[in-house]
This record gives C-alpha cells, structure tokens and sequence, in this order.
C-alpha cells in the first residue's frame, strides 16, 4: 500500500486539514494513471483481499469542492508552498515516485490551489527524517507485509513502536487497540476489532 504521509507540526498538526488534503486528491485517478495494470485504489491500510482488512470505515472519497471549504474554514495560509518529500529513486509499492509526486502536486494545485515543491531524496534519508520525527510537509512511503493479516500492515505504520510515520505519535489509541486485536482469535470479534483500529 503506497501512501501519502503528513509531517510533523503546521499546518498538518490539525486533523481538518489533513482530512481537507485526504479529499483533494483523485486516489483512482492516481492508480488508474501513475500505477502499474491492476493496481486499485486503496480504502484501507490493508488491501482487502487480507481477512479483516478493510473492517471499519473506508478512506474519504475525492471531493475538491469540500476539501477546499474545509481549509477556508481551518484558515489555511495558500500562499505558503508544501513540501512533498519522495524518495528519488522506485521502493517497495511506488516504482515511479516522481511521476507520483507530480500527479500528486498537479491534483492539490487543482482541487485545493496549494502549490507543492517536490523535495526527492534518497529512500534511507527520507525514513530517517520519517522515523525521528522531524519531517515537515507531506512524503510518500508505503508498507508492505508478508503476513496475509492486518497486523502485517498496521503495526509498521501505527503499533507501539512504529517509526515508519507521524501519523504514530498522533495517533494514540492505536497501539492499545492493535494490542487488543491482536490477542482476540475469535474472527467476527478480531473483525470487530480491527475495525476499531482503522476508524481509528
């Protein structure tokens, strides 16, 4: 799963703006245009072809009209670039992150009218900014598991000791309801869950 990251601090510290950015972009137009045939646009963390994987409430849909109210009302400054840190070369789930990062500038500037500098760098570099929490702006990254479970897809990004996103130290109830999935073996009540852990 390939995925759009929020740094750390302004103007991404507000959940209605990162909401606002999560519905200014045309996630099946991306799959569909930058991604390789067969490529689908995600919902969830998990792909849901993984048991459980897409329990809970789905991502939010494109919507550049409600996206752009919703940063008039949080008062967004849209005369400041973002930066959009991409690795600068394929990784695991992005093969082509510039023509990625493109679409995804060229989508925000005409759904949201914010201007976004593409910042490539090496992939080690980028995890390191990522997992020490000084990464500002927007990034791609993306996780990948070779456990056909949601834990495989969930805990990189959110458990209790995730580095590989900032959405870890936002988010706080996640590791404690991983925990709680996680020693449930019962399936409609893992299911249960692991929806919590996505609403979430």
């Amino acid at each position: 799963t390939a995925y759009l990251g929020f740094g750390a601090g302004r103007p991404f510290s507000a959940a209605t703006v990162r909401r606002a950015f999560a519905q200014a972009l045309d996630h099946a137009a991306l799959a569909r245009d930058v991604f390789p045939a067969g490529s689908a646009a995600a919902t969830h963390v998990t792909p849901c072809e993984v048991p459980a994987g897409c329990a809970g409430l789905p991502w939010y849909e494109f919507n550049g009209p409600a996206a752009s109210a919703a940063l008039d009302l949080a008062g967004l400054d849209r005369s400041t670039s973002v930066p959009l840190h991409v690795p600068d070369r394929a990784i695991p789930g992005i093969p082509d992150p510039a023509t990625l990062a493109a679409a995804i500038r060229d989508g925000l500037a005409e759904s949201i009218d914010v201007t976004v500098e593409i910042d490539a760098m090496p992939p080690d570099d980028l995890a390191a900014l990522i997992a020490d929490g000084s990464i500002g702006g927007l990034y791609l990254g993306s996780v990948a598991s070779s456990l056909a479970d949601p834990s495989g897809f969930l805990e990189p990004l959110f458990g209790g000791e995730a580095t590989a996103t900032t959405a870890a130290k936002r988010i706080k109830g996640v590791p404690g309801a991983l925990r709680e999935a996680a020693a449930i073996t019962g399936p409609a009540a893992r299911e249960e869950a692991l929806a919590t852990v996505n609403d979430v």
